[in-house]
């Protein structure tokens, strides 16, 4: 009985069982009105004309009333949907287990890399410290730079030293695989391509704001005589 009075069940069987015993005792009240005089008389017309016509508006305004809540609902879902898509959005991001797991296989495979957070962003250096704290359990060994350029883009981006790229290179699958699709993608370089203070002599990881965006923005280099790829990029 508290489920029904809480609105937590399903609305149809009530509906359908209400509705039904309320025409039913209407259809009862006139019947037994027009047994206790059974000819035919303008008040027997009445009563049995009323109770149909009343019967019937019943009827159009249970289905009125839950078009009516049918959109308020359909509008519900619809805000909440957009209230979860923005709380998505502002919210911090975290490894999740299957992420960690997925950078896990990079273990025996690589080395070293470095790990660049945007400048003036704080969301980017925990989530790059995150990101550090799963190489190194992987056996890597790690450079880490949170805020080292004064400069924005969006989404992850891996810079890899060699040029054309090593085909089945594990640091980029293995972030493919955790972060699907890579929000920035893989850029193959030259060795002597730098980024700022940062030299391109092993990979290198940047971890810059929070994705989604219209086209992902690449780190901004330092020097562009230096050959350089995009082997692979998607949002």
């Amino acid at each position: 009985m508290s489920e029904f009075f809480s609105g937590s069940i399903a609305p149809f069987w009530p509906h359908s069982i209400l509705l039904t015993a309320a025409i039913a005792s209407s259809f009862a009240v006139a019947a037994g009105i027009v047994l206790e005089n059974p000819k035919l008389s303008l008040a027997n017309v009445l009563v049995v004309g009323g109770v149909t016509i009343e019967a019937v508006c019943t009827l159009l305004l249970f289905g009125f009333d839950e078009g009516i809540s049918g959109r308020q609902q359909s509008t519900i879902e619809e805000q909440n949907s957009q209230i979860i898509a923005l709380e998505m959005q502002i919210a911090p991001r975290r490894l999740s287990k299957d992420q960690f797991e997925a950078i896990q296989e990079i273990k025996g495979k690589v080395q070293s890399v470095s790990v660049l957070a945007q400048a003036s962003c704080l969301e980017c250096a925990f989530f790059s410290f995150e990101i550090v704290m799963a190489l190194q359990e992987a056996g890597v060994s790690v450079k880490w730079y949170p805020g080292r350029i004064d400069a924005g883009w969006k989404g992850i981006y891996i810079f890899l030293p060699t040029f054309p790229p090593k085909p089945d290179e594990p640091l980029f699958e293995a972030f493919t695989k955790a972060f699907v699709p890579l929000s920035g993608g893989v850029i193959s370089v030259g060795s002597s391509f730098s980024m700022g203070p940062i030299a391109l002599d092993i990979p290198l990881i940047a971890v810059g704001e929070k994705f989604p965006a219209p086209t992902p923005t690449a780190p901004p280099a330092q020097n562009k005589s230096s050959k350089q790829k995009s082997s692979a990029t998607a949002r």
